[in-house]
């Protein structure tokens, strides 16, 4: 039979897990809405910071004489087009048909 400590110990522990269920499942709405308050205050703060920095992006002036000089006239452009590539396979993991065996054998028997 149980003593009077373990009796009481059970009593303890139904009443603090009575108490946390209640703080973990009942929450009362005005703590959701203290979160959405803190959350776009959070947010206000970000546009602030956002502002902030792009108030100080118009400050800034950039100079464009690089643009004039002897050596930016003497660059050459090197770029070149892309030719088009034939598109392979629709899925490259699918089991190879035989019509598909037979293109590559051509094709490698053309070369």
């Amino acid at each position: 039979m149980m003593n009077k400590r373990n009796i009481i110990l059970i009593i303890v522990a139904i009443i603090i897990l009575g108490f946390a269920f209640n703080y973990l499942f009942n929450q009362s709405p005005n703590t959701s809405s203290s979160l959405s308050v803190m959350a776009s205050s959070a947010q206000n703060a970000d546009t602030k910071n956002i502002l902030v920095l792009l108030s100080e992006m118009n400050l800034v002036k950039l100079d464009n004489t690089i643009f004039n000089g002897q050596v930016f006239k003497y660059l050459k452009d090197t770029s070149f087009t892309l030719i088009p590539q034939p598109v392979g396979r629709l899925n490259p993991f699918a089991p190879i048909s035989a019509s598909e065996i037979n293109s590559i054998v051509a094709s490698s028997t053309n070369r």
